[in-house]
This record gives structure tokens, sequence and C-alpha cells, in this order.
């Protein structure tokens, strides 16, 4: 039953793209608002030297752009878990502002008798 699992091959991976294809894609790109392509325009002058530029720059930027995006999962996620606690502060308020209204009431009723 288990042991006529068929045997699949995975198709071959395809080759990572060279520097030159990459700076044309992000060159072609319609959407450079995007953080990436601020980086390497303000850090590397996004241009041909791009090419050109050390592997250490290339690993500095890269470093740089995975750190961002740790960073915005990390803050979305603190994100989320800010509006949990608004949502419980607004429920315990509403939970005071209930009792207070209740207390209020049983000691006006303690006075009137």
């Amino acid at each position: 039953m288990f042991g006529n699992k068929k045997k699949y091959t995975l198709p071959e991976r395809p080759k990572p793209p060279n520097m030159k294809e990459i700076v044309e894609d992000l060159k072609n790109s319609k959407d450079n608002n995007d953080i990436a392509f601020t980086l390497l325009t303000h850090e590397s002058g996004y241009n041909d030297s791009f090419l050109s530029s050390e592997p250490t720059d290339i690993n500095n930027t890269y470093e740089k752009i995975k750190t961002y995006v740790d960073i915005n999962k990390k803050l979305k996620t603190l994100k989320e878990s800010i509006h949990e606690a608004e949502e419980d502060l607004k429920s315990n308020v509403n939970d005071i502002v209930v009792l207070t209204e209740e207390i209020k009431e049983q000691a006006q009723a303690a006075l009137i008798q």
C-alpha cells in the first residue's frame, strides 16, 4: 500500500539570472517605488557601474534589503499585536464605563433609602 509510491523526478532548476539580466529587469520594471529600487538608486547609482561593483558591495546591498524585509515583517506582526491590544483596551474602557454607571446607580439607590 505505502510501498508503491511512484518516484517523481523534478525538472531541472533554471539557471539564476546573471547581473546584466537582473539590471535589465530592474530598468524595465514598471514599479520603481519599491524600497529595493530606492536603495539601489541611492547607494550604487543604479546604472552600469552596478555591473562592475565588487561582490562585497552587492552582498552589502543584499544584506540591507534582507534586513529591510525582515524588519518589515516584524513591523507587520507588531502592528497586528498593537491592533489587538487596542481592541482589548477599548473593550476594557467600555467595561469600566458600564461598571462606573452601575456603581453610581447603586450609590444613589443607597442614598435614597
